[in-house]
């Protein structure tokens, strides 16, 4: 019997270095790269819908592990673009957000002395999840705008 993590081989995505990539693609390689790891998630939760419970809360966790790289390795590229000033306020952003997501995954209260369980891991990986298509959002936002200012730049001087 193979085990749930073996099913599932995804290596966490890489930030995107230097001026060798194209600006405009490396928030869509983000994107795409989220898009991909999306579609062999689901078949295994629907490989695991009859597994016993240790087997579908090792899934989960690993799910989770998954998805909070490549939500690390998008933030940490969006960190190393964004200037200082909004850097920070990202990195703050972050906590505050990671902070929140256990909250909420405990049941909301934040009360909740024993968070485990199928069900806490399971709202965190859909939290975390979300929150990798925000920043992979914000990434390509960002280098949107610097491509509008740069053609701008290029319009007025020719």
């Amino acid at each position: 019997v193979s085990s749930p993590s073996s099913a599932l081989t995804i290596t966490p995505l890489s930030p995107l270095e230097g001026e060798g990539a194209a600006a405009e693609s490396e928030g869509a390689d983000y994107r795409r790269r989220l898009e991909e790891l999306d579609r062999p998630i689901a078949s295994l939760e629907e490989e695991n819908a009859g597994a016993n419970v240790y087997s579908v809360q090792t899934s989960a966790a690993s799910e989770l592990k998954l998805w909070e790289s490549e939500m690390n390795n998008i933030y940490n590229g969006l960190l190393a673009e964004l200037p200082k000033d909004q850097a920070a306020g990202l990195a703050e952003e972050q906590q505050k957000w990671l902070k929140e997501r256990d909250i909420k995954a405990a049941g909301g209260d934040g009360n909740s002395s024993s968070p485990k369980g199928i069900e806490y891991t399971n709202v965190q990986v859909e939290l975390t999840r979300l929150r990798a298509y925000e920043l992979a959002g914000r990434y390509e936002n960002l280098h949107n705008e610097e491509i509008n200012q740069k053609e701008a730049e290029a319009g007025r001087e020719g």
